[in-house]
């Protein structure tokens, strides 16, 4: 990207005022004091006085826990997480400029993989046309506004001995992998584990340890409460965490062609794990919902991909990203209509005490952002909503 345009990007980051002269390159950045960041209040000054660290490099690079007696530890933890991702993303830069994320797609023949990205594409119709993939099917692709090379890997037993054979070229670096086992299809259920197990094994010797995502395809609404398939999918994750190393970060998800939200879901979860603001979000949603005293709360497209979640529960937490999921497209078909967009709508269960409440926040690659709150105070979070929007503007311009 150009200086300009870059400069545009991470000021945002920053305290209003600081001279980026010296910034000829995105590595520049990383020399800039910490203390100018936005994440850092002015009033912890005499706390860092004897601190030893300086710059964002230094801070980003520090190994041991930062204990800083008198601060809230999550403050804290805040400003160093928005000091590792800058690392993170700015060397990147520096060294690759942008590149592509690499996603590879692998299970067993029929398990699902094509049909899951083409019902993501909204190609309902060729679904039925669609052909076993023939070993590797390579795409540049767009998934909820993100620009990827997805890499689909033909799952039929002979595709599969020719990936082992040549592993050192099928199995290069990649970002994340998903693997599709069909839930439906019970008779395979050990082969699936067995080709996992595999291909995990070659990832180790490799020493290439990616985040890996386990899809259970085909879990259709009609079977999705079945007691069996619900039984199956706790065993094979019970065999699963038998065998896989601790080194890979592991997921599991559900998907059905028949539901498109669970797609969307899919590839939510996918992409978070390889999203480097993942972490920065996911802290910035904990400390606001802290700080209006809600239930929850979720960044969302209007594509369906989740930047980020957290609730007090789990339970509250899942049940906030599937009602923002729905109610949204619901908003959405609305707006097809003929109706005018709004900036801020809700859904109240007045006998509950209970607010689901909707923000426009902006409009990236991903679509419309949304910020979803669940909420017992609807005062606290309107209160709280400019604050919040403006820490997580630069992260959106930058990342997202």
């Amino acid at each position: 990207m150009s200086e300009q345009n870059f400069l545009e990007k991470i000021t945002g980051f920053f305290k209003d005022g600081l001279d980026f002269s010296s910034i000829k390159k995105p590595s520049d950045v990383l020399d800039l004091p910490f203390v100018e960041l936005k994440a850092f209040d002015a009033q912890w000054a005499p706390f860092f006085e004897d601190f030893e660290v300086k710059t964002i490099k230094e801070l980003a690079q520090f190994s041991e826990p930062i204990i800083i007696e008198g601060l809230d530890p999550e403050d804290v933890n805040k400003l160093a997480m928005i000091a590792e991702m800058l690392f993170w993303r700015m060397t990147q830069l520096s060294e690759f400029g942008e590149q592509k994320k690499k996603v590879v797609f692998l299970g067993l023949g029929n398990a699902g993989k094509t049909s899951a990205l083409t019902a993501l594409s909204e190609k309902y119709s060729s679904i039925k046309e669609l052909l076993p993939t023939r070993g590797l099917a390579r795409q540049n692709t767009k998934i909820l506004g993100y620009d990827l090379m997805a890499y689909d890997f033909g799952g039929q037993s002979e595709y599969r001995e020719q990936y082992f054979t040549k592993a050192d070229m099928y199995f290069s670096e990649a970002d994340m992998m998903v693997f599709c086992i069909d839930i439906q299809d019970k008779d395979r259920y050990n082969e699936s584990l067995d080709y996992l197990k595999q291909i995990l094994e070659t990832y180790t010797k490799f020493e290439l340890f990616l985040p890996v995502l386990i899809v259970f395809t085909k879990m259709d609404p009609d079977i999705a409460n079945e007691e069996s398939i619900n039984s199956s999918r706790i065993k094979i994750i019970d065999d699963i965490e038998k065998f896989i190393d601790p080194k890979f970060d592991i997921g599991y998800a559900n998907s059905s062609i028949f539901e498109r939200n669970s797609i969307e879901n899919l590839f939510s979860l996918a992409l978070k794990r390889i999203s480097t603001s993942g972490g920065v979000i996911q802290e910035l949603l904990k400390t606001f919902v802290k700080d209006i005293n809600a239930r929850a709360c979720t960044l969302i497209s209007s594509t369906g991909l989740v930047f980020g979640s957290y609730g007090e529960t789990h339970q509250e937490e899942e049940m906030l990203n599937n009602s923002a999921a729905y109610l949204q497209n619901l908003y959405l078909f609305h707006l097809t209509t003929g109706l005018q967009k709004e900036d801020f709508y809700s859904l109240t269960y007045a006998r509950n005490n209970m607010h689901f409440i909707s923000e426009y926040i902006t409009t990236s690659d991903s679509g419309m952002v949304y910020l979803w709150i669940l909420t017992q105070d609807m005062r606290q979070e309107v209160l709280g909503i400019p604050k919040f929007r403006e820490e997580l503007m630069p992260l959106i311009g930058l990342f997202l």
